[in-house]
């Protein structure tokens, strides 16, 4: 069940798979946001993504009312003294005191990042790619 509310953003309920049971022929990219290891399946989580090329943004106004929302993992790709400071800036806002708010640990797993790379590519590795061949 997905869900197009606004341009570039997708929302669905969570994919909870087995380390033994992932294969990267039959998984593609667009699904990987949409996954997460079979552990944390009591978490019955529902994700909201923003995706967009080529443009930047400052910010994203979505209208999520705050009943909605139990906690907040940001992503595994935030510098730590990011996320300590996106942290602090979320719990100023009326009403999320109480909501849980952390960084993801999902990267951390070997064998989890071994398979989104062979999915979707080693962003930090392509960024880096892209960087030398605007160089030559």
């Amino acid at each position: 069940m997905s869900s197009h509310f606004y341009e570039g953003v997708r929302a669905r309920k969570v994919n909870y798979v087995l380390l033994n049971e992932l294969d990267s022929k039959s998984c593609k990219p667009k699904d990987l946001p949409f996954m997460k290891r079979a552990p944390f399946r009591p978490e019955a989580e529902f994700r909201v993504i923003f995706e967009e090329r080529g443009k930047e943004r400052a910010y994203l106004d979505l209208d999520i009312p705050l009943s909605c929302i139990d906690r907040v993992y940001l992503s595994p790709w935030m510098p730590k003294t990011v996320a300590t400071s996106v942290q602090k800036m979320l719990k100023t806002i009326p009403g999320a005191e109480s909501i849980e708010i952390s960084r993801s640990t999902l990267i951390q797993n070997d064998n989890w990042a071994k398979f989104g790379h062979g999915i979707a590519g080693d962003p930090l590795q392509d960024s880096a790619r892209a960087s030398l061949k605007k160089k030559t």
